[in-house]
C-alpha cells in the first residue's frame, strides 16, 4: 500500500491525498480525506448486500473492528480467502481496526503483554502474536496494530504512561511480525498513538512511533468509544492533537476513529487528518435520528459552515429568552405605557425587570402610599370572605379523579431521543404530520421515496424498515459531507470555512 499527497494547502495543514498500491486492486485509488464505511460483524448495519448494491457503490471502502469479527477467526482461517470474501464484501478495500468505536467499552483490565478485546462472547485477552495470526487470516488491505487505548480525559498520569509503554512494546512485536509475514508484506500498517490527554506522554509516544516502519498513524486514546465522543469539543482535544501532529511525519497517513461532531471533523481535516469512519451515521440511526446539517461546496470563504434543515418551530421559538431563561414578550400592549414609557409588569428574583431593555419610570412616594392602602383594603376583604365561607356547611363533593398513569407510548414520546444540532429525531411527535423528505435537497433513496411522517410511523410501530431507511439517508449524507470537504480543501485551502 502507498499513500501520497497530491495537494497541500498554504493556509492550513489540510491536504488531499491518494491511497493506492492495494494488492487486491492494483488500479484502484482512494482520495482522502475519506470516511471508511463502518461495519458490524462484517456487514453494514441494517443493510443487506442487495440493499447496499441498490443504494450505494458496493465497492466503497469499509472498516471492520477486530472486536466484531474475532468470533469468525477459526472459520475464516479455514476458508483461506480473507474476511471480505467471507462476509460478501470482496469488492471493498478493507481496513481492520482494533476496537469498535461505536460501542462504549467497559474497563479493559489489560495485562502486561495482553490487551482485552470485547467480543460478542465477552472479554478476550490477546497478545501481539495472536493478533497478527488474526490479521493473516482476515487478510486486510490496511490494519491498525494492537495497542492499549483505555484512556480518556479523566485518566491519571499513571494510566497514560502505562498505555504508552504497553503500546510501544506491542508495536515493536507487530512490526517485526509484519516484516516476516509473506501474507501481510504488502498490507498497510497503522500505529496507534496513545497517551490520553497527557501532552508529555503523547509527545513520547509520537516521537517513538514516528521512527517505526509503518504507513501511517491512528490518533487514539481520546475517549472510551460510543456516544461520549459527540460531546467532546475541538477545544478539548486541540492541544494533544497539535502536539501529536507536530511529531509525526507530514507525508504519512493520519487517522481518527469515532462519531465526532461534524464541526470537529472539519477542524481535524484542517490539522492534517486523512482517514475517518462513518460511525456517526450508525449511531444517529440507532437513536432514530436523521443527519440534517448542511455543508455545501463553495469556492468562497464563508463564515457559515453548518446549517440545519428547517424543522417545525416550537412555541418557545417565537419569544426571546433572557440569560436566566425567563421569556420576554417582543411587543407589549400600549396600555402598559406610563407617561410615554414602558412600565415593569413583573420582576425576577433580584429585582431584574422582565422588560429589561425598556425604560422604567420612577414612582412617587405619594403614589406608592395610595397603592399600598388599596392593597391593604383588598387583603382585609379577602380575609372576611374566607371567614364567612368557613362557617358554611361542607358539601359532599366527589374527590378528584386519580391521575391517569402515562402509557408506554406517552412515556416514549416524552423521552424521545435527544438530538444535537447536526441531527433531528424522527421519534419526536412534532414530525408525525410532516409529509416532506428528511432533507429536501438530499438525493438518497430514502428522501426520494419516503417522508418524515412515514418514518416516524415506522419507528413508533417498531418496524424493521425504519432503521434501514434512516441508515441509507445518514450514510449517504455523510458520504456527501466528505465529498464536499475534498472539494472545499481543493478550492479554498481548508475545510472549516
Amino acid at each position: 500500500m502507498r499513500f501520497s499527497k497530491v495537494f497541500l494547502s498554504e493556509s492550513t495543514d489540510a491536504s488531499l491525498g491518494v491511497i493506492s498500491g492495494i494488492k487486491r486492486f492494483p488500479s484502484r485509488e482512494i482520495c482522502t480525506p475519506v470516511a471508511f464505511t463502518y461495519t458490524k460483524g462484517g456487514s453494514v448495519p441494517h443493510l443487506t448486500r442487495e440493499v447496499l448494491e441498490m443504494a450505494f457503490d458496493a465497492s466503497m471502502p469499509v472498516v471492520m473492528p477486530a472486536e466484531n469479527i474475532a468470533f469468525a477467526y477459526e472459520a475464516v482461517k479455514v476458508f483461506q480467502n480473507g474476511m471480505t470474501s467471507f462476509s460478501g464484501l470482496s469488492e471493498s478495500i478493507f481496513w481492520c481496526s482494533q476496537f469498535d468505536h461505536a460501542v462504549n467499552s467497559p474497563k479493559s483490565l489489560n495485562q502486561k503483554d495482553k490487551v482485552a478485546l470485547w467480543t460478542r462472547f465477552g472479554k478476550k485477552l490477546i497478545d501481539a502474536d495472536s493478533y497478527m495470526d488474526m490479521m493473516e487470516a482476515f487478510k486486510p488491505d490496511l490494519f491498525t496494530v494492537l495497542s492499549n487505548n483505555d484512556t480518556n480525559k479523566t485518566s491519571s498520569n499513571k494510566q497514560t504512561r502505562k498505555s504508552v509503554d504497553q503500546s510501544i512494546s506491542l508495536l515493536q512485536k507487530c512490526v517485526e511480525r509484519h516484516k516476516n509475514s509473506s501474507i501481510l508484506k504488502d498490507t498497510g500498517i497503522l500505529a496507534g498513538i496513545q497517551g490520553g490527554y497527557n501532552v508529555h506522554d503523547r509527545t513520547r509516544c509520537a516521537e517513538t512511533m514516528s521512527k517505526a516502519e509503518v504507513d501511517g498513524f491512528v490518533i487514539d486514546g481520546l475517549f472510551t468509544n460510543g456516544l461520549e465522543v459527540e460531546n467532546i469539543t475541538f477545544e478539548d482535544i486541540e492541544p494533544v492533537i497539535k502536539v501529536t501532529m507536530d511529531h509525526l511525519p507530514k507525508d504519512k497517513l493520519k487517522a481518527v476513529y469515532g462519531a465526532w461532531n461534524p464541526d470537529v471533523i472539519l477542524k481535524l481535516v484542517d490539522m492534517g487528518v486523512d482517514l475517518f469512519d462513518t460511525s456517526l451515521a450508525y449511531l444517529s440511526t440507532e437513536k432514530g435520528c436523521a443527519l440534517n446539517f448542511k455543508y455545501p461546496k463553495t469556492t468562497k470563504r464563508s463564515s457559515e459552515v453548518l446549517e440545519t434543515v428547517p424543522t417545525k418551530k416550537s412555541a418557545s421559538s417565537e419569544c426571546n429568552l433572557l440569560t436566566n431563561g425567563v421569556a420576554t414578550v417582543d411587543k407589549p400592549d400600549d396600555d402598559l405605557l406610563v407617561n410615554g414609557n414602558w412600565c415593569v409588569i413583573n420582576t425576577m428574583p433580584g429585582g431584574q425587570p422582565v422588560f429589561s431593555d425598556r425604560i422604567v419610570n420612577s414612582v412617587s412616594s405619594e403614589d406608592t402610599n395610595v397603592q399600598n392602602e388599596k392593597e391593604t383594603r383588598k387583603d382585609t376583604n379577602k380575609t372576611d370572605e374566607l371567614n364567612h365561607k368557613s362557617k358554611l356547611p361542607k358539601l359532599n363533593t366527589p374527590p378528584d379523579p386519580p391521575k391517569k398513569k402515562a402509557t408506554p407510548a406517552e412515556v416514549e414520546e416524552k423521552s424521545a431521543a435527544k438530538y444535537s444540532s447536526f441531527e433531528f429525531s424522527l421519534r419526536d411527535p412534532s414530525v408525525r404530520e410532516e409529509f416532506i423528505p428528511l432533507d429536501p435537497d438530499c438525493l438518497c433513496l430514502t428522501c426520494k421515496k419516503h417522508t418524515r411522517a412515514y418514518i416516524h410511523h415506522l419507528l413508533k410501530t417498531k418496524e424493521l424498515l425504519a432503521p434501514v431507511l434512516l441508515m441509507i439517508h445518514n450514510l449517504h449524507h455523510y458520504q456527501m459531507f466528505f465529498e464536499n470537504i475534498r472539494h472545499n480543501v481543493k478550492h479554498c485551502g481548508k475545510a472549516f470555512i
